[in-house]
């Protein structure tokens, strides 16, 4: 768990565009998963990091297998997809929780693929 945690934190500080979606508050996020285990999400401007207990309340709250939850940390599947698949409790607005699920799927693992065609160079982005 711990490296996805790492991976979208470090795709969330290299991809710069991201930055721009972000309210000046910023989101809090707060996970509850089966067995009472408890993940804190902070996205603020500039930085993103999860808590393995959530210290102080979110803006959103969210009720969920683990199963789902990690589905959800490898970009696997978009957050709305699977509320309506599972079945979960949420707490929050509906407008934060988009903005929860757009940079979450923006911050997912991807790699570059440059392809060379006529002379001219194009990314192409692979979603693994």
């Amino acid at each position: 768990m711990q490296t996805y945690f790492e991976e979208i934190s470090a795709n969330f500080k290299k991809r710069n565009h991201i930055h721009s979606l972000m309210p000046k508050e910023g989101i809090k996020a707060v996970f509850q998963l089966e067995g009472n285990e408890e993940w804190f999400l902070d996205i603020g401007k500039d930085a993103l990091s999860f808590k393995e207990t959530a210290e102080e309340d979110g803006t959103i709250k969210i009720s969920m297998s683990q199963g789902a939850f990690s589905q959800l940390l490898r970009g696997e599947m978009m957050l709305m997809k699977l509320l309506k698949r599972e079945g979960w409790v949420v707490e929050g607005s509906f407008r934060s929780l988009l903005l929860l699920e757009s940079i979450l799927w923006l911050c997912r693992q991807y790699e570059t693929i440059t392809e060379q065609t006529n002379d001219t160079s194009e990314k192409l982005y692979k979603i693994s």
